[in-house]
């Protein structure tokens, strides 16, 4: 008697692989395979029929479900060197919750939904966010954005005598990022 195993729920990004534990006997499965194991990512009811040398033959039947992942919906923005930020998290997991959320964060790791983080140098940065869902689904990105650096305010005073006009000249720079 083939045996599948049980209905099960799977990640809508994960595969799973069927098997009858008969190798040597013909197979037939409802979606027109006839090999002994199929790999499926697709939910739906799967059913088998096996068949021996003598021309009996026995069935099994597995329904798969998917769980939802999460949809990463985040929105940051460039930010400048010491200046807080903090991405906006509306991330969600349909007909869920999420369960986790692991941000890497300039080297900084950070488990709230919306992190407080403060670069204290410049250029470009990469942020990578993890989140898991309450049936054990995760979803990742990673994505860059541009820490500017701060201005340095440089003002010079030329020497100034009394009754004479004074003179302040701006030699601030703002280097580029990167």
């Amino acid at each position: 008697i083939p045996d599948i195993g049980p209905d099960i729920s799977i990640c809508s990004s994960d595969s799973v692989l069927l098997e009858t534990g008969l190798p040597l006997l013909v197979h037939q499965w409802s979606n027109g395979d006839t090999a002994a194991t199929i790999f499926t990512d697709a939910p739906g009811i799967y059913h088998v029929e096996v068949t021996d040398e003598n021309g009996c033959s026995a069935t099994d039947t597995l329904e798969m479900e998917h769980w939802p992942m999460p949809v990463i919906d985040i929105s940051v923005n460039d930010v400048c060197q010491n200046a807080l930020f903090v991405p906006q998290n509306n991330s969600i997991v349909p007909n869920g919750v999420l369960d986790s959320t692991v941000w890497n964060i300039d080297g900084v790791v950070y488990t709230d939904s919306e992190p407080a983080h403060i670069f204290s140098t410049h250029g470009i940065k990469s942020i990578s966010l993890r989140l898991v869902s309450n049936f054990g689904c995760s979803s990742d990105t990673t994505f860059q954005i541009v820490v500017h650096p701060r201005p340095q305010s440089i003002f010079v005073v030329d020497n100034v005598c009394r009754d004479s006009m004074l003179v302040i000249t701006d030699q601030s720079v703002v280097s580029a990022p990167g």
